[in-house]
């Protein structure tokens, strides 16, 4: 059998998780004293901002940017980018007339009321997301792992310590809410700045809007019909997977108020570092593996069994920790305050445990083409794991059983989830093997 990892693979993955370990250890270092400096409710106001702020994010520019790796030759990747760019400018303005004609609505059912002024610059981050994905997708394609890590460590780095000074100067969710909006922003300029093999890409890319002529329209909407499915599935998948992690914040703010907010955060914040930090590193290097092995025509269950089962193995501990002692954990590391974070954190591991696991699955799916599948399976568990919420918050009032009826709902959605790709991994290579 082939071997899932070859030597510039691990190379590549080996220079991601050491950056990774890295942003971890700072985060770690400096989110006790943030928490002091700032307090449950600050945190749970700033938490309901941003549970809003990804559910929106992946509409910025629908998807297109991770269809890069997959572009061939260098128009067709400027088309994608063109396309990118006038999506995303034509979706943040919407976004901004309905924050003007709704925002003092929404902040008021998810307890934000004293950070509305804000809701009105949620396109600002949009913007920078596209960007900033558009230049990570660029860079993964070049396979630039050094410069992916470096301006992650320095980005991460740079967004903490002006938590910190913000927090000294004035601990409301104001300060870590203009933060997370320019962020995007940043990393990208760190990411413009530090590759040597595409600065000017997207200077050249300014001239986006300018697509009067009519070839250049057919251009642009033939792109558009090659990658569809990563408009029409991709996004809604994306969509409701960001929906299914930022609906417990929402829900919480909205029924028990910032604090409970606050402690979820918390939790969700310390379980989501391997689970997104280090998840997405191995899945940034996984995906254009994958793609090699699909081309290549590999035996791609095993290729996806055996990254599933690397990260199982190295995600094993730290959540187990988290799982059996979470409330003493938190209790000793954030203060006596956030003891409550800890009683989250125990039903919350083995669902994010799961889903860490699960990650080369999610990126699976765009090589496989069945995004479709994947955004039904997401629509129906998201259903499921809010009227999991809302019965049970309804039921006993108390948001750590909300919060467990969730995680148990979205542990049965992952666990179909990889059974479902693992199934079409196998129906594409009984289907190659047919044609040979």
């Amino acid at each position: 059998m082939a071997s899932v990892f070859l030597p510039s693979w691990l190379k590549r993955l080996s220079v991601l998780v050491s950056a990774t370990v890295l942003v971890q250890l700072i985060n770690f270092a400096l989110l006790p004293v943030l928490l002091r400096l700032f307090g449950p409710q600050a945190y749970g106001e700033y938490g309901a901002f941003q549970a809003l702020l990804l559910v929106l994010l992946p509409l910025s520019a629908l998807g297109l940017p991770q269809a890069l790796v997959q572009a061939k030759g260098r128009r067709q990747k400027y088309s994608l980018v063109q396309l990118s760019l006038f999506i995303s400018v034509a979706l943040a303005l919407l976004v901004f007339v309905v924050s003007l004609l709704f925002a003092g609505p929404i902040a008021q059912v998810l307890s934000l009321s004293n950070l509305t002024l804000w809701l009105y610059a949620i396109p600002v981050a949009m913007l920078g997301s596209t960007l900033l994905q558009l230049r990570q997708q660029q860079l993964i394609g070049l396979q630039q792992v050094r410069t992916l890590a470096r301006a992650e460590v320095v980005q991460n780095l740079l967004v903490q310590l002006s938590r910190l000074g913000g927090g000294l100067v004035h601990g409301g969710a104001s300060v870590l809410v203009a933060i997370a909006l320019l962020a995007p922003w940043a990393h990208c300029c760190f990411l413009t700045k530090s590759s040597p093999r595409a600065p000017r890409a997207i200077v050249r890319y300014g001239r986006l809007l300018k697509i009067s002529v009519t070839k250049s329209r057919k251009r642009l909407l033939g792109v558009m019909r090659q990658f569809q499915a990563f408009i029409w599935f991709q996004t809604p998948q994306q969509l409701l997977n960001t929906a299914a992690q930022s609906a417990p914040v929402l829900l919480l703010a909205g029924y028990f108020g910032p604090s409970a907010a606050g402690f979820y955060t918390l939790a969700k914040t310390v379980l989501a570092l391997p689970a997104l930090v280090l998840g997405k590193a191995v899945g940034d290097v996984f995906y254009p593996h994958f793609v090699h092995c699909a081309e290549q025509r590999k035996p791609l269950v095993f290729v996806l069994l055996k990254a599933m089962a690397g990260l199982a193995l190295l995600g094993l501990l730290p959540f187990s920790l988290l799982a059996f002692w979470g409330h003493e954990i938190f209790g000793w590391v954030f203060g006596d305050q956030w003891r409550s974070s800890g009683d989250y954190a125990r039903w919350m591991a083995l669902w994010l445990y799961v889903a860490f696991v699960n990650t080369p699955c999610v990126k699976a799916v765009m090589v496989l083409r069945i995004q479709h599948w994947a955004t039904l399976l997401n629509l129906f568990t998201f259903i499921g794991r809010v009227l999991a919420f809302v019965w049970v918050a309804s039921d006993n009032g108390q948001p750590v059983s909300a919060i467990a009826a969730f995680a148990l709902v979205g542990l049965l959605h992952v666990l179909l989830f990889s059974s479902m790709t693992l199934y079409f991994c196998g129906k594409k290579e009984s289907a190659v093997a047919g044609k040979v």
